[in-house]
């Protein structure tokens, strides 16, 4: 027989383990281990957050996102000493220029097909006056 602690041998007529102390035939709880470190992450990451003063913040992200240069220069200078938010800041930047990429690219192309679209009738006189 073993001991469910510590894995010591032990002789059947012994109620506590020479090794660790723990009972005879008590199981040792079954735990995650991964819980334990998540929540002690967690609350270090809290407990830092309230000593530096760093939390998201969507001010910053809106910021970011109505003016991308600033909301840039902020991640580039709070990454390191403030790095949540330092990520709202270039959210919102990033944001920002995804959108207007893609505002950009929906105006070329209605351009470009009201262009064929007004093209189509002068084509068709050309065509008519040929024939």
């Amino acid at each position: 027989m073993y001991c469910s602690h510590c894995g010591t041998n032990l002789n059947g007529d012994e109620k506590f383990c020479p090794n660790c102390g723990a009972p005879v035939g008590e199981q040792k709880p079954q735990s995650d281990p991964f819980a334990a470190k998540s929540t002690t992450f967690s609350d270090a990451q809290s407990k830092a957050q309230t000593a530096t003063g760093d939390a998201p913040s969507a001010g910053y992200g809106i910021l970011g996102f109505l003016i991308p240069i600033v909301g840039l220069i902020l991640y580039v200078v709070w990454k390191n000493e403030y790095p949540l938010r330092a990520k709202s800041c270039g959210k919102g930047a990033l944001v920002n220029v995804i959108l207007s990429v893609v505002l950009m690219i929906l105006s070329t192309a209605y351009t470009v097909l009201s262009l064929l679209i007004s093209a189509i009738p002068t084509a068709c006189s050309i065509m008519a006056l040929s024939i």
